[in-house]
This record gives C-alpha cells, sequence and structure tokens, in this order.
C-alpha cells in the first residue's frame, strides 16, 4: 500500500493543475448552473486522465476521455448521491443541530468508504450501476488492506469539522488551503484505488456476474 500511496502523491502532485483547475470552479458562484455543469465536464475529464496515468494507458485526448466516461460517471453520482440526499433532508427535518452535523458530514463519508474503490471501477470497466456491487466487494474482502485510504477519506471529510471556524470567516487564503487539501485527498486516493484495482493481483478481485 505504501508504495501505491507514494506514486499516486507523485502523479497527484506532477498534475497539481487539475487541483487549481478545480478550485477555480469552487470559486463559481453556487446559485448558479454553470458551476456544477462545469464540473460534469471537468471532474470525469480529470478522473479519467488520472486513471490513465494509473493504469500506464496510452493517453487519450481530453474530449475522447470526457466521451467515453461522463455519462457513466454521472449515472452512478446520482444513483449513490440522491438516496444519500434524501435521507440527509429526512435527518435535517427531523433531527437538531448534531444530527445535521452527522448528516453533513458522517453520511457522506460512510458513502465515500463505500464507493472507494467504486469510481476507480467506472473508469476501469467504462461501465456504471453494474460496478456498484463489485466495488462495495472488493472493498469488504480487503477492507483491512485498505485501512489507509479509509483513514484518508475520514480525514478528508474531517476537515470541514476542524476549519468550521475558518469557513465563517474572510480568509480566503485558508479555505483555499483547506479545498486544496480536500481534493488532492480524493484524488490520491482515486488513484491510489486505481493503481490497486489494476497491479494488485494478490488481492481478492471484485466479484463480476
Amino acid at each position: 500500500m505504501k508504495k501505491h500511496l507514494v506514486e499516486s502523491s507523485r502523479i497527484v502532485w506532477a498534475n497539481g493543475h487539475f487541483i487549481l483547475i478545480l478550485l477555480v470552479l469552487g470559486l463559481l458562484p453556487q446559485k448558479t448552473i454553470v458551476a456544477p455543469l462545469l464540473l460534469v465536464v471537468v471532474v470525469p475529464v480529470i478522473y479519467g486522465r488520472l486513471a490513465e496515468i494509473a493504469m500506464v494507458t496510452e493517453h487519450t485526448s481530453y474530449t475522447g476521455i470526457f466521451r467515453k466516461h461522463w455519462l457513466n460517471c454521472f449515472v452512478v453520482s446520482i444513483v449513490c448521491g440522491v438516496p444519500v440526499l434524501i435521507l440527509r433532508l429526512v435527518i435535517e427535518k427531523l433531527g437538531g443541530a448534531e444530527a445535521r452535523m452527522i448528516s453533513a458530514v458522517g453520511l457522506p463519508a460512510v458513502v465515500a468508504v463505500l464507493t472507494l474503490y467504486v469510481f476507480p471501477l467506472v473508469f476501469i470497466e467504462r461501465r456504471s450501476v453494474a460496478v456498484i456491487p463489485w466495488g462495495v466487494r472488493y472493498l469488504l474482502a480487503n477492507f483491512r488492506y485498505s485501512l489507509p485510504l479509509i483513514l484518508l477519506i475520514l480525514l478528508r471529510h474531517s476537515l470541514w469539522v476542524v476549519l468550521l471556524p475558518v469557513a465563517h470567516s474572510d480568509k480566503v487564503a485558508m479555505l483555499a488551503v483547506r479545498a486544496a487539501l480536500e481534493w488532492w485527498i480524493t484524488l490520491a486516493v482515486f488513484t491510489t484505488a486505481t493503481i490497486i484495482l489494476t497491479r494488485e493481483s494478490s488481492l481478492t478481485e471484485p466479484v463480476r456476474q
């Protein structure tokens, strides 16, 4: 695992412009449709390029990456995200401040852990809903091995709580640092999971039906 984490960190570092692009998108007004639409375009391209690098395959054009992966990525995001959104709304409506905190931080963290190998499989297999059970089974079969990545995911989501006072301040630089760190962890975890899925033949393979 350690060598994979080091390699993925180097890959993300070498492609730091991806994080810069995501930070710029984060500065766009969130109440408009522009930012979400751009994320639908940009995120599959970034993940697709990182997946190509991790798999050591021939690089395709950014437009080619988008055509290959955007729909699968969008479908899996909706399938995994909508139930969580509904559950969050129910918890926030029925619960108090603590319940709202759990729904805002705890639920997304749990989903991120469960889908640790799902999104890499989206780009490896070029499929959508079918890879969801594969990814979850792979995680459960290799849970101990995946603990470093799980801890990174939990760290990424805990930053929101730890730096909550900063989120309500005018310290733009601190907010940018937090966002950059969150994206770095997200991309590094994705890249590491892709490397594991494509190179660790000693681990239990996803059960495919």
